[in-house]
């Protein structure tokens, strides 16, 4: 029985939109990516090298060489936000499912303990690459380390939900059997 609760649907479709957001964004991060591999010099106002430059002393002034390299930090600075994206769609997609089943009424389906699985695993994925976390500064690229606990405690929360649903799923079936 479907529901006519208008904060339901307004958040199933704000989910909706906002996930197909974010693979757009993981689209252009990633054409952003290779574009930066393929012609850097179109980026050196966003100052992504990690090199030192090392100045040459020509007829008693100092000279910079040309442009540094692109180091691998670069790489891994792309990588961990598509990746960190992509996974976000993927919460996205899952959170929308489980909303829409909401929405129509059915709110202990037997893919539901599935769903926050999978939406849990994908935080516990995120949780260890965010932790090291290289960025982009004025003077290069800057390590760092966070320690980024809402991703850890959202999945193992989605796991507790996941264990909930299940044995509001079982318990719906045996309900369905009594009558």
């Amino acid at each position: 029985m479907a529901t006519k609760n208008f904060k339901l649907t307004l958040a199933h479709w704000l989910v909706r939109i906002i996930g197909i957001c974010v693979f757009v964004f993981a689209a252009l991060y990633f054409f952003v990516g290779i574009h930066l591999a393929i012609a850097p010099h179109h980026y050196d106002w966003l100052h992504l090298s990690s090199e030192i430059f090392i100045y040459d002393c020509v007829k008693g002034e100092l000279v910079r060489p040309g442009p540094p390299e692109r180091s691998l930090w670069t790489l891994w600075f792309f990588l961990e936000n598509l990746i960190f994206y992509l996974i976000l769609g993927v919460i996205f997609i899952y959170f929308g499912k489980i909303l829409h089943s909401v929405r129509n009424g059915m709110v202990f389906r037997n893919e539901m303990p599935g769903w926050l699985r999978r939406i849990g695993l994908c935080f516990l994925i995120i949780a260890p690459l965010v932790i090291f976390h290289i960025g982009p500064t004025e003077k290069g690229f800057q390590f760092g380390t966070h320690m980024h606990l809402g991703y850890l405690l959202a999945g193992l929360f989605a796991f507790v939900l996941a264990e909930i649903f299940k044995e509001g799923s079982r318990l719906n079936e045996e309900s369905k059997l009594t009558v």
